[in-house]
């Protein structure tokens, strides 16, 4: 079938002028008929037209089935591949939630532990003032009583052991 320049232009979607911009610069083989003014082009001149403005011809069913299935074919492939995408998301927001959980029980064990060291460390203080407590007012007593007499009798040391434990153990 042969189409002027008018159908050409109407069929491809493009101007007049761009069909003419083509025959000037590629130079299609062309007849006329008629008159001698309008030119006439065959099949394959208009599909290097369609080509050149990139219009795609309709191709025959048997290459659109075998375009459809691959295309299906590939559909299928990335459905499967997002189900298996999308179970590996659930399996890693289940395995965050379940390492969250674990970080929010460790937290509380060790803010437990920090007040545990915490009244230790109060009760090491307190400890360690009461024996330089002790250990000075056990250093007073015995100067004191040197200075009473020079010997101190075992009866004498136990008492006065006695009455140091028992101002520690009234302390708060």
């Amino acid at each position: 079938m042969e189409m002027t320049v008018r159908q050409i232009a109407g069929e491809l979607g493009v101007s007049r002028q761009k069909i003419y911009r083509y025959i000037d610069t590629h130079a299609p083989s062309a007849h006329y008929r008629g008159s001698g003014k309008t030119m006439y082009f065959d099949e394959a001149e208009i599909k290097k037209m369609k080509r050149f403005f990139g219009i795609e011809e309709e191709t025959d069913t048997e290459q659109d089935s075998e375009k459809d299935s691959a295309l299906l074919s590939r559909i299928r492939q990335l459905e499967e591949e997002n189900s298996r995408l999308k179970e590996d998301l659930d399996k890693n927001e289940q395995r965050v939630r379940e390492l969250l959980s674990q970080r929010a029980e460790l937290l509380k064990a060790l803010r437990s532990s920090n007040n545990c060291i915490r009244r230790l460390t109060i009760s090491i203080r307190e400890l360690t003032g009461n024996l330089w407590y002790s250990q000075r007012m056990y250093a007073q007593a015995l100067s004191k009583q040197q200075k009473q007499s020079p010997r101190l009798s075992s009866a004498g040391i136990a008492k006065l052991m006695n009455s140091l434990v028992c101002r520690f153990t009234s302390r708060p």
